[in-house]
C-alpha cells in the first residue's frame, strides 16, 4: 500500500539518486540506503511473470516480452539458491507464441495461453512442470482468465450472460468437452476450489463494493448458490483477500488493518491478529497460521523548489503468526526513492522471492532470500 504518490515532485533528486545507485550496484545484493538482502537470480530484462513451483525450491518464469534476444516466449525454471536453470516448455518451432503473462501451476502441470500462428484468439495449453512430454492443447479458444480444478479434470471461468447484469460460471470437462453452466447474479472473476473440487467460491478479485463485496459459494453437485457480502474494510485500498477452507466450508481471510477471518456459512468474524498496520497480504502458509504482509509508506515529507516531496520512503515485508500475533521483519528498505518491490513467499515458507525495480538497470531484477 502506498500512502503518497508525488513522482513529479521528486525529479529534483533524480541526478543524485542515479549516481548513488550506480555506485551501489557493484555486487549481487540489491542496493539501497537500507541494503536489501538476497541473491539476484535474473536481471529485469530476463523475465516477465513468475511463480514458485510447489514442492520444489524453484521459480518458474517466462522471459520478458521486451527482451530483444527472445523471438518466442518459453518457460524456464531457476533453482533457489544457486540459480541453475532448466527449460520447462521450449519455444514453439511452428510460429506459435506463448503468452507468459498469465500462467499457473496446478498439480503436475503449468497452464498457459498460446497465440497460435494465424489465429485471432488465444488457445489454452498445459505442459508437465518437470519438462517431460509434449504440451497439450486443452481449449481451442480460451477465455482470458481460467481456473483449473485440483484434480486437473475441469476448467472453469466466468463469462457475461445474455443479460447485461448477469454472469455465468462455466465448467468444462477437459477430456470430453462437456459443459455445465451455473447462473450468477453477482460479478466475479476469480474462482477458488475446495480441496475436493466439489465447491467453488467466485469473488471479484482486487475489488471492494461499498454495500459489501459479493462472494458466491457454489455447490457444483446440487447447483445451490449462496451469496455472502464481505463487509467494507476500514481502509481505502482493496483488502488482501484469500479464500481458505474448513473442510468443505469456505473461509474468507482478510488483511485490512486487522487480520480477520469470516465464515461464509454464518458470517462469523474472528480477529486473528491485530493490528497488521497498512500492509497488504502477499501470501499465507498452507495451514493459514502465518501470513506475510508488505507495505510502502512515506515517513518524511519535505518542501523543495517544486513543492512538497517525500524524502524518506519505507518498504517493509513482515511475517505475522496467527497463534501469538508475533511480527517478524523479513525484508526492509528505507531511502529517498520510492521503492518498487513486489514479494512472494515460497509455498514452503523457507524462501521469499521479490522483484526490485527501484535501483536502475544495473541491479533491478528478481531476487531470492531465505526467510528468517
Amino acid at each position: 500500500m502506498r500512502l503518497l504518490n508525488w513522482p513529479a515532485r521528486i525529479v529534483r533528486t533524480a541526478f543524485t539518486l542515479v549516481v548513488f545507485f550506480a555506485s551501489a550496484c557493484s555486487d549481487s545484493t540489491a542496493p539501497g540506503p537500507t541494503r536489501l538482502t538476497g541473491q539476484r537470480l535474473l536481471a529485469s530484462d530476463q523475465y516477465g511473470f513468475w511463480v514458485w513451483v510447489p514442492g520444489k525450491e524453484e521459480i518458474l518464469f517466462a522471459p520478458s516480452f521486451n527482451s530483444a534476444t527472445v523471438s518466442s516466449t518459453r518457460f524456464e525454471a531457476i533453482s533457489v539458491p544457486g540459480g541453475a536453470r532448466r527449460t520447462v516448455v521450449p519455444a514453439p518451432a511452428n510460429g506459435d507464441y506463448i503468452l507468459g503473462a498469465r500462467f499457473a501451476i496446478v498439480g503436475s502441470h503449468v497452464y498457459y495461453h498460446v497465440l497460435r500462428s494465424g489465429a485471432e484468439a488465444t488457445s489454452f495449453y498445459r505442459a508437465s512442470v518437470d519438462g517431460t512430454g509434449a504440451p497439450e492443447r486443452i481449449l481451442d479458444v480460451s477465455p482470458p482468465k481460467l481456473s483449473i480444478s485440483p484434480d486437473e479434470r475441469t476448467a472453469a471461468w466466468v463469462e457475461p450472460a445474455q443479460s447485461a447484469l448477469q454472469w455465468s460460471l462455466v465448467m468444462r470437462d477437459i477430456a470430453t468437452g462437456a459443459r455445465r453452466v451455473y447462473p450468477l447474479e453477482q460479478p466475479g472473476d476469480r474462482i477458488t476450489w475446495s480441496p475436493s473440487g466439489r465447491i467453488v467460491v467466485v469473488d471479484p478479485e482486487n475489488a471492494v463494493f461499498s454495500a459489501g463485496t459479493p462472494l458466491q459459494w457454489v455447490d457444483l453437485a446440487t447447483g445451490l448458490i449462496r451469496v455472502w457480502l464481505e463487509p467494507r474494510p476500514p481502509v481505502d485500498n482493496p483488502p488482501g483477500r484469500t479464500i481458505g477452507w474448513d473442510g468443505e466450508s469456505p473461509m474468507d481471510y482478510v488483511v485490512a488493518g486487522d487480520v480477520v477471518r469470516y465464515s461464509l456459512a454464518n458470517g462469523t468474524r474472528e480477529v486473528l491478529s491485530a493490528p497488521a498496520g497498512s500492509g497488504t497480504s502477499v501470501g499465507w502458509s498452507a495451514d493459514f497460521t502465518m501470513v506475510m504482509v508488505e507495505s510502502t509508506q512515506c515517513r518524511e515529507v519535505r518542501s523543495g523548489i517544486f513543492g512538497e516531496y517525500c524524502a524518506t520512503w519505507v518498504y517493509s515485508l513482515d511475517r505475522i503468526s496467527m497463534g501469538s500475533g508475533a511480527m517478524t521483519n523479513v525484508l526492509r528498505y528505507s531511502g529517498p526513492t520510492r521503492p518498487e518491490i513486489l514479494a512472494r513467499p515460497a509455498p514452503s515458507g523457507r524462501w521469499v522471492g521479490y522483484e526490485n525495480r527501484s535501483c536502475g538497470g544495473s541491479c533491478n531484477g528478481l531476487y531470492a532470500m531465505r526467510a528468517p
